[in-house]
């Protein structure tokens, strides 16, 4: 706390964003616990048609893939989750509903109490669903998979090339502290992280990488 601010308290926010028309069944929780992800999922159960397959995409957060969650996905057949990878958030759609709110009801406000916060928040929902818009990919599947082939052919032709180490290196220079086994690994990342690149990344006595 400072003089200037003052933490009044934390709300959980379970969301679940339907892609078909972009309406959002949300519940503000104490905890996130998988006790309060068990009782997320079944509001949904409960409001969803019983004759539809449920998809849902997830993160990896532990509460997910809790032994009582996958119980709890046993005994309802109809649905299935989907993880997206580590580090990964940007396919899931949820995570730009969770951006709207912090960047137009959260980011500047001012909430006295918990009861304040979870109230703007639910009133932001009931606000979104009124005026719900469909999830739209501007490209489809096999367009994004030929434009990531695409990106890794054209590092592949310039996997020796020294000024792409060099740039690469340069950036990763940018962080204080950093060691070179570290900056090792986030250059293979960057020119592909394949093993087989390792034996052509230029150690720290590189000419390309001399200091001035």
């Amino acid at each position: 706390m400072t003089h200037d601010y003052k933490r009044h308290g934390t709300t959980t926010l379970f969301a679940a964003l339907n892609v078909l028309d972009g309406s959002v069944i949300g519940r503000n929780m104490q905890r996130g616990r998988h006790q309060e992800f068990i009782r997320f999922l079944n509001v949904i159960e409960a409001q969803l048609p019983k004759d539809k397959a449920v998809h849902v995409i997830l993160d990896n957060y532990a509460t997910h893939k809790q032994p009582k969650v996958r119980a709890w996905l046993a005994r309802h057949p109809r649905w299935t989750f989907h993880f997206v990878p580590t580090s990964c958030s940007w396919p899931n759609a949820v995570e730009g509903f969770f951006a709207k709110l912090t960047r137009q009801r959260l980011k500047h406000g001012g909430f006295h109490s918990v009861v304040d916060l979870q109230a703007a928040i639910n009133r932001f929902m009931t606000e979104h669903n009124h005026r719900p818009a469909a999830i739209r990919l501007e490209s489809r599947s096999r367009e994004i998979i030929a434009a990531v082939k695409r990106g890794h052919q054209a590092l592949d032709r310039q996997i020796c090339s020294p000024h792409v180490f060099a740039t690469g290196l340069l950036l990763l220079m940018g962080i204080r502290g950093t060691g070179w086994a570290l900056r090792r690994r986030l250059l293979q990342l960057i020119v592909g992280g394949r093993e087989s690149h390792r034996d052509h990344i230029p150690s720290p006595c590189c000419p390309a990488f001399a200091p001035d």
